[in-house]
């Protein structure tokens, strides 16, 4: 089924199951979760943020069928073609051809997240603003920098240090 969100709106809970697989039609989902700095203060820390044409779910929580331990929330005002977990399911048994797309789709995304660990490991706060800046150009302007400094895992004073050095 078709949904439309506003701007802030909270699609998934810290502890809540997720039963529904998203395809983002229009606008931006993050997953993040709220971690503690060094200075016992807590900051979001931005898991991914998946934008038009790509699919937004608590993955560990969908595929598990445990709690999440993240939150999901719009960008921006966003509309979302759900398909909940069973139908999903059935969709598959019924349509075998499903298999590759849900299979292209596991691919993308541990590529992704392999990308992610090694810009996370490997790189200055410049580099991984540049490689951002490469990659998602077309959220620079749809983000606020406490988003992109959070999906960067950096301060937004760090970020704002980068942004002159590139």
């Amino acid at each position: 089924f078709l949904i439309s969100l506003n701007k802030g709106t909270t699609i998934l809970n810290v502890g809540e199951q997720d039963n529904n697989l998203r395809f983002v039609l229009k606008g931006d989902v993050k997953s993040y979760r709220i971690v503690n700095t060094k200075s016992n203060s807590t900051k979001e820390s931005i898991n991914w943020i998946v934008d038009e044409g790509n699919v937004a779910c608590s993955v560990v929580s969908l595929f598990s069928r445990k709690v999440s331990t993240e939150y999901l929330e719009t960008i921006e005002d966003t509309e979302l073609l759900n398909i909940s977990f069973n139908d999903l399911n059935d969709l598959i048994e019924s349509h075998p051809s499903i298999c590759r797309l849900i299979n292209k789709w596991c691919i993308d995304y541990l590529l992704m997240f392999d990308k992610r660990v090694e810009l996370y490991r490997h790189t200055k706060p410049e580099q991984r603003l540049q490689l951002f800046i490469n990659s998602k150009p077309q959220l620079l302007n749809r983000l606020s920098k406490k988003e992109i400094a959070g999906y960067l895992d950096i301060t937004p004073g760090t970020l704002s240090g980068a942004y002159h050095k590139i």
